[in-house]
């Protein structure tokens, strides 16, 4: 930011509104607007109808949505927003192992329960109860469509066959209980009601916390909390930055944001070569290999890719859009 079109002048508060004023000094040259003020609606689903009610209301400009229901109104009415998709933005993932000496192994830590969980896991159930069926339910890790996508499909959902790996796990002398963690916004308990409901229709006994906020979940998660054995996650996949982004953070052995600590050698390979992929084909080869090992060590169960549909008042112009659809305002100016 202190280099870019905008800068900040005073110390940002959280819960406040983040202002940036016009750098006259930037090296693009001059900037037409004096400011751009960032607020947030503070609605705990995030994306939805009150980011779309304020710009309708004329307090907001622009909008970043989010919920599939809310996206869908914006683009009857405005249908030249831009959009972007970001594959497996929702996830379920399993606890592969302990992360400290002496630490019980998570449920998850068994293939045979992770196999459970996958098939008992139905992400249209899931979209219909959160979304009314406005989603992109689907556990493939990129779904078809982006030309560097890998087009492998995810895993089944199987309710019978849950039952039977369920009975079996339990035959091998595990108590049937799973630990299921997501945050506490209504949507994070929507979904922990309806991930339970799937679970326990497979003969699961589930333990459901949501009782923290997101940020405070995924610190602790990372930070080695192991009291769980499946959390709500999100790893975003798209063709503009953020799969190198994902996969190196999140799925790399060595990431810093590897939720499940999922240990794969191929995973770790092709991570590297999608670093050094120069082109969609290359990018879709490495990402072929994350997909058929998620398909086989079942670290996380996608339930569905997230659009994010951003929306301008037609009185503003010049707005361009970087990576992953983020909204840029150096020559953006408003029309008198």
């Amino acid at each position: 930011i202190g280099a870019g079109p905008f800068v900040i002048t005073s110390p940002w508060q959280p819960g406040t509104p983040l202002t940036l004023v016009r750098n006259d000094d930037y090296f693009g040259g001059p900037v037409p607007l004096d400011a751009v003020e960032f607020v947030d609606p503070a609605e705990p689903s995030g994306g939805g109808t009150s980011e779309l009610a304020a710009l309708r209301g004329g307090s907001v400009q622009v909008a970043t949505l989010a919920d599939p229901a809310t996206v869908a109104s914006a683009r009857r009415a405005q249908p030249d927003g831009w959009s972007t998709i970001a594959h497996s933005a929702a996830m379920t993932v399993m606890n592969l192992g302990p992360v400290a000496a002496g630490m019980a192994a998570p449920a998850t830590a068994s293939p045979v329960v992770r196999q459970a969980v996958a098939a008992a896991l139905d992400p249209r159930a899931i979209d219909a109860d959160l979304t009314a069926s406005n989603g992109l339910p689907g556990t493939e890790l990129v779904q078809k469509g982006p030309k560097w996508g890998p087009n492998v499909p995810g895993p089944v959902s199987d309710p019978a066959r849950a039952a039977q790996l369920v009975a079996q796990a339990r035959a091998a002398g595990w108590n049937g209980v799973v630990r299921y963690r997501c945050d506490n916004s209504p949507a994070g308990q929507g979904r922990a009601a309806v991930v339970k409901r799937l679970l326990a229709a497979a003969g699961m006994t589930v333990e459901v916390d949501v009782t923290r906020p997101a940020a405070q979940l995924r610190d602790a998660v990372l930070r080695g909390d192991g009291s769980w054995d499946l959390v709500c996650w999100r790893a975003p996949l798209a063709g503009d930055g953020t799969a190198l982004a994902t996969v190196s953070a999140q799925f790399a052995s060595t990431g810093n944001a590897n939720p499940g600590h999922w240990r794969n050698a191929d995973v770790d390979k092709a991570a590297l070569d999608l670093r050094a992929a120069r082109d969609d084909d290359a990018s879709k080869a490495a990402l072929k290999v994350i997909a058929e090992e998620y398909g086989k060590d079942l670290p996380f169960v996608v339930e569905r890719a997230v659009e994010r549909y951003v929306v301008v008042d037609p009185r503003i112009k010049g707005v361009t859009y970087s990576l992953g659809g983020v909204p840029a305002f150096d020559e953006a100016h408003r029309l008198s």
